[in-house]
């Protein structure tokens, strides 16, 4: 076979390969998250998608045990670029009702690339002899097309439409300078206190209104003071 010269790795050191991988998947996450939050997600996401392209060609080159540690490390780092980043770019183009289903559709899509792409790669390295290079290099034109559509498909924020594409948070702004009014959905549930206390049937200004107040005459007729008064005059 293509590696019939190389050393076999022993199965205790094999199924530690993705050790590493996990921890770099958890500590990426966050550092990519902070990175991401001081400048730009999409900038962030392209960096790891040139990050899994060059790492994953490599990937078939590695026959010591180390190499496939680092290998598998420098993966899991970059794999953390794209969960830190995807959700928010989304969010930051699309909103209302239909942001669940499209952030569900997004994932949905990179499970249905991993259930499609495990078995045509096995299929590669069967028809090379057992050489997986050519099934590394499908992965690696998979995320090189990631990052394309990332640099040159998907646009800034600031150059798409406000009331379409910026977050939910920018509606009520945009939606008022535009001079219309903000809709029922996009408007804060919850009012600051002093504005409660205007509209309260029980008055304004911390000021309670009694039984007394509330039934007292508005017109100058005579009118009952109390409920108990008004029906005791109805019986």
């Amino acid at each position: 076979g293509p590696y019939s010269s190389a050393a076999s790795i022993s199965v205790d050191g094999a199924s530690n390969v993705f050790v590493p991988f996990g921890i770099m998947q958890t500590l990426g996450g966050i550092a990519n998250g902070a990175i991401a939050t001081k400048s730009d997600p999409r900038l962030v996401f392209i960096a790891a998608m040139g990050l899994l392209c060059v790492t994953s060609a490599f990937y078939s080159l590695c026959r010591e045990l180390w190499e496939f540690l680092l290998v598998c490390a420098i993966l899991g780092y970059g794999i953390s670029g794209f969960f830190a980043t995807f959700g928010t770019m989304i969010a930051q183009r699309f909103h209302g009702p239909n942001l669940p289903l499209i952030m569900s559709l997004a994932f949905a899509g990179a499970a249905l690339g991993g259930f499609f792409g495990s078995p045509l790669a096995t299929e590669i390295t069967n028809a090379e002899g057992g050489n997986y290079a050519h099934a590394t290099v499908l992965m690696s034109l998979s995320f090189f097309i990631a990052g394309v559509l990332g640099m040159f498909v998907i646009t800034d924020v600031e150059d798409a439409d406000a009331h379409l594409m910026q977050p939910v948070t920018a509606l009520p702004s945009a939606v008022a300078s535009s001079g219309q009014r903000t809709p029922k959905d996009k408007q804060p549930l919850l009012q600051p206190s002093s504005a409660v206390q205007d509209v309260s049937p029980l008055g304004s200004h911390n000021h309670l209104i009694s039984p007394t107040e509330r039934y007292a005459p508005t017109n100058g007729a005579e009118e009952l003071h109390s409920p108990a008064d008004r029906h005791a005059s109805k019986a």
